[in-house]
């Protein structure tokens, strides 16, 4: 087995065949994102059909506010918002903002920023990093609608940004200035709970890198003013550029989210009676991205994310290390306290998709150590075309089950075209049951495909016509009956046709009861 790998890692010392297997690890994973957005199997649910629904609106009014976050009263910034909006501009269709929005960014943003980080790990270990991540954890955010997804990507270009900062050239120091403002900013406008963390986490690691600067007595070597007070001011702009929408929102309406931001400081945050997740759980979820991006059960994350985090340490202690080297790990050892310590101190609860990005810090601490260990970098890069071996066999086999087996956009469209063919132009009701009340997903489907004002608030109907489609997912049978009854009494409507889809979806047609039906 050893003199396979090496073999095999000979082979790509040939720059010919680094760059065809390296092509190849960029196109398979890119044709397989792109069918499933094209097929629409893809996620469309609650909160990207919302969304959608609420860049459509954004481009007739401009929105300064975007999606609610995990406390009442406070809003995300409007740019995941705008971002929707740029998609719609070129087609209604869910397909084509998912790829414009998700899919492009993480094949051309991301693969562009984390291929800068080969002067620090080398073009192998990139390779390597880049199949680990996109066959496990982001695959996912190449084709789901999402607010948080775009948030991996900001996170990694400001690392780089922080690991290359250019010291000695004083026109790109005040620009990197300038665009960590505007990065962190946007981080914060679209994963607010894990910017948070990575705020306190880059206080720690300046604080640590000025103590150094006393330490050794560097800091009288500083010319304050170019040095430190104009990229202060630089990145401090580059943040008020991008909480410009939220000022202004909050001078209009007369600050309700500063007061609620006050409210929620002075009772320490418990403004949400739901529990999340345990302590001990929120312990296990960030280290268990160490393990997601290996393929590998959350019970291993414990171990492989600790194991990192200690190596690190190490390193860092035994100081044999390249400058952006150090200024790495001690940031990303920084931005991992600084994470863990705001979710462990929360009050409001913490869920799952709050550690979407913490992949990245395992990701970039796993490429530091294979540049320590040509022998384990050598290993894990065939793991890693193994994984991604898997991850193709899958694909081919899902692409021979039942397209509209699992609720997705395809499957959702395929219930819309059946209501709007069936109902051949006859004014009509359409109610659709979901736990969750708001029905934003058929909502935009109905207005997209068919011209049709169904409101996300079933509420909002209070006219009956003759004709109503019922649409409920595959539940509990009393639960059926109580919605069929509540929205067509079986003493007013009689039930005309019914379709079942393979996903469980069911579609009645309700007719209203006359002399000609009975």
């Amino acid at each position: 087995m050893a003199k396979l790998i090496n073999k095999f890692n000979s082979y790509l010392e040939r720059k010919f065949i680094f760059w065809a297997v390296f092509t190849l690890a960029i196109l398979v994973p890119f044709s397989i994102s792109l069918w499933n957005v094209i097929q629409g199997n893809i996620p469309f649910w609650y909160d990207p059909a919302r969304d959608l629904l609420s860049a459509w609106d954004n481009l007739h009014k401009i929105t300064l506010i975007g999606p609610t976050s995990g406390i009442p009263g406070i809003f995300y910034g409007p740019y995941w918002i705008w971002l929707l909006s740029l998609g719609l501009m070129i087609s209604k269709n869910p397909r084509v903002v998912d790829f414009v929005v998700e899919t492009l960014p993480y094949y051309a943003i991301f693969l562009f920023i984390l291929f800068q980080f080969s002067n620090l790990f080398g073009k192998k270990v990139i390779l390597t990093l880049w199949l680990l991540f996109i066959f496990t954890v982001g695959f996912n955010y190449t084709i789901m609608l999402w607010n948080p997804h775009p948030a991996p990507i900001l996170f990694i270009t400001y690392v780089y940004l922080i690991t290359f900062f250019p010291v000695k050239n004083p026109f790109r120091y005040c620009m990197y200035s300038l665009c960590l403002g505007l990065i962190l900013g946007l981080l914060l406008n679209f994963h607010i709970s894990f910017a948070i963390g990575v705020v306190l986490g880059t206080g720690m690691f300046f604080i640590i890198q000025l103590y150094l600067l006393f330490a050794n007595n560097k800091i009288k070597q500083l010319h304050f003013l170019k040095e430190i007070a104009l990229p202060v001011l630089l990145f401090i702009f580059g943040l008020s550029i991008i909480f410009a929408p939220f000022f202004l929102f909050e001078l209009r309406h007369n600050f309700p989210q500063t007061k609620v931001l006050l409210q929620t400081f002075f009772k320490f945050g418990n403004v949400v009676t739901i529990k999340g997740l345990s302590k001990k759980d929120i312990i296990l979820s960030f280290f268990g991205r160490s393990a997601a991006i290996l393929s590998l059960p959350k019970v291993f994350g414990l171990l492989i994310g600790v194991g990192e985090l200690i190596f690190a340490s190490y390193l860092i202690i035994r100081n044999n290390l390249k400058d952006q080297e150090k200024r790495i790990l001690l940031l990303l050892l920084s931005i991992s306290i600084g994470v863990l310590s705001i979710y462990l101190t929360a009050k409001n609860p913490v869920w799952d998709y709050h550690f979407i990005s913490v992949e990245i810090i395992f990701l970039l601490l796993l490429g530091i150590i294979l540049t320590k260990s040509s022998k384990l970098a050598h290993i894990l890069l065939v793991y890693a075309i193994f994984i991604a071996s898997i991850g193709i066999l899958h694909f081919s086999q899902s692409m021979q089950t039942n397209p509209y087996s699992i609720p997705n956009l395809i499957t959702k469209e395929y219930v819309t075209h059946i209501v709007l063919n069936d109902a051949k132009g006859v004014d009509y009701n359409v109610f659709i049951y979901n736990p969750a009340i708001y029905t934003y997903d058929y909502s935009y489907l109905f207005a997209w495909l068919g011209k049709k004002n169904v409101p996300f608030d079933p509420g909002k109907i209070t006219e009956q016509k003759n004709l109503t489609y019922l649409i409920y997912p595959a539940t509990k049978q009393a639960i059926i009956n109580d919605f069929i009854e509540y929205r067509t009494p079986k003493k007013f409507y009689i039930t005309a046709h019914e379709w079942h889809i393979a996903d469980g979806t069911t579609i009645l047609k309700r007719v209203k009861i006359t002399s000609s039906n009975i």
